[in-house]
């Protein structure tokens, strides 16, 4: 999946601590499923819900959010195709398409 989630994979989204710090300072590279799942996919989500609302940050922030909301989203749709692979389940296919229609991609190459 590195392909469609080098960013998430090798710079991952660190989390805002209530001291305004970033936590870690420098995080690793996502090393398993699991951990891209819930370091990677789970932190961008909770930060787009619950992250603070400010304006500014660092330079290219805003492209860095939008790309990592890029490739979580692209990670999912991926999760989501694999699943009828291995049950033979056309609802998950369906419900592939749906999202597909309700949220088209972000384009990565202008995030």
């Amino acid at each position: 999946m590195s392909g469609i989630a080098a960013t998430l994979i090798n710079h991952p989204p660190r989390q805002l601590l209530a001291t305004l710090d970033w936590s870690p300072t420098n995080p690793p590279p996502l090393a398993s499923v699991t951990e891209l799942i819930i370091n990677g996919v789970c932190r961008v989500r909770n930060s787009y819900i619950h992250g603070e609302k400010f304006t500014g940050g660092p330079d290219n922030q805003w492209k860095r959010d939008a790309l990592l909301v890029a490739e979580a989203h692209a990670v999912l749709k991926r999760a989501i195709g694999i699943r009828p692979a291995l049950l033979h389940d056309d609802r998950a296919q369906q419900a592939a398409r749906a999202d597909d229609a309700a949220f088209p991609s972000i384009p990565v190459d202008q995030a």
